[in-house]
C-alpha cells in the first residue's frame, strides 16, 4: 500500500516514504519555512504503524510545541474518517469520537 507526500504530491511505500521524506524536506525547506512565515520551527517526525496490520501507516510532522490533545484530536478525525469512507457513513451527520 503506497502513502501520498503533502509536500510534494509523490506516492511511495511505507518504507520509501522515510527515504523520501528526508530529501524532499530539505529540497523543500525554504517553501515550507515561507508558509511558516520565516520564523524557524523544530518539528518531529512520528511513525505510526497498525499493530496487527502493518500496512496501515501514516508518518506525520508536528511542531515541537504540538499539544498531545491536538495529535489525538487529529488521529481520531482521521481514523472517523477512514472509517466513515469504508462503510459509507454519511460525514456531515456523523457522530464524532
Amino acid at each position: 500500500m503506497k502513502g501520498k507526500c503533502k509536500i510534494c504530491g509523490n506516492e511511495y511505500t511505507q518504507s520509501g516514504m522515510s527515504r523520501h521524506l528526508k530529501s524532499c524536506l530539505n529540497k523543500n525547506y525554504d517553501k515550507i519555512v515561507a508558509e511558516e512565515q520565516a520564523q524557524k520551527t523544530l518539528y518531529y517526525h512520528i511513525y505510526i504503524k497498525g499493530t496487527y496490520r502493518s500496512e496501515y501507516w501514516l508518518q506525520l510532522q508536528v511542531k515541537a510545541d504540538a499539544k498531545l490533545s491536538d495529535l489525538d484530536k487529529f488521529l481520531r478525525d482521521r481514523s472517523y474518517s477512514l472509517l466513515a469512507n469504508l462503510v459509507g457513513l454519511p460525514r456531515e451527520n456523523s457522530r464524532r469520537f
